[in-house]
């Protein structure tokens, strides 16, 4: 290479480094503020309980996936540590209101063909040990989309599932998402 060559091949190399170690910084400091911990929280709070939700349906069956998708969710977090409630410095607990199903498509000539189940329920998350209510929603929904194809009670488990879960994802961001 000659010199001239040389020249302009250090310049961009020196501005293309330039330019990274400015991104990198920009990038680090305008993210600094976000924060995927349990900031959001009273500093106290480090663990929670999440008992048996209640059942105020004559349905069967959700309480108990719905508990333990609530419980799995936070164990996966890993922001709170799930422990008893004797032990807890906060407690999430809620009650079914409402299982309801209601008609998403229709096929000519047969009756539905895919309907959406929604899990009504009204949680509460409580700091304990100040006894006082963090976050109340009396009429949080959820739910999911089950296609009839047998017509036995696994088609509708499907829905029942995605419900399930997505009542889960919404308790722990209402919980611990800080933004």
């Amino acid at each position: 290479m000659n010199r001239r060559a040389i020249q302009i091949h250090s310049k961009s190399t020196t501005h293309i480094a330039s330019v990274l170690i400015f991104s990198f910084v920009a990038i680090a400091f305008g993210c600094s503020h976000y924060s995927t911990s349990s900031r959001s929280l009273p500093s106290h709070i480090r663990t929670i309980a999440i008992p048996l939700f209640q059942n105020a349906t004559v349905e069967n069956g959700i309480i108990e996936p719905l508990t333990d998708a609530i419980v799995s969710k936070f164990v996966t977090d890993n922001q709170l540590k799930v422990v008893d409630s004797r032990d807890a410095d906060s407690i999430i607990s809620g009650t079914v209101v409402t299982v309801r199903e209601e008609s998403v498509s229709f096929e000519q000539d047969v009756d539905t063909r895919e309907t959406r189940l929604w899990i009504v329920a009204s949680v509460r998350y409580e700091d304990v040990r100040q006894n006082s209510v963090i976050w109340e929603d009396l009429d949080m929904r959820a739910w999911g989309v089950f296609e009839i194809a047998s017509g036995t009670t696994e088609d509708r488990n499907e829905g029942v599932e995605q419900a399930v879960a997505r009542m889960a994802d919404d308790i722990l961001n209402k919980t611990v998402a800080s933004w």
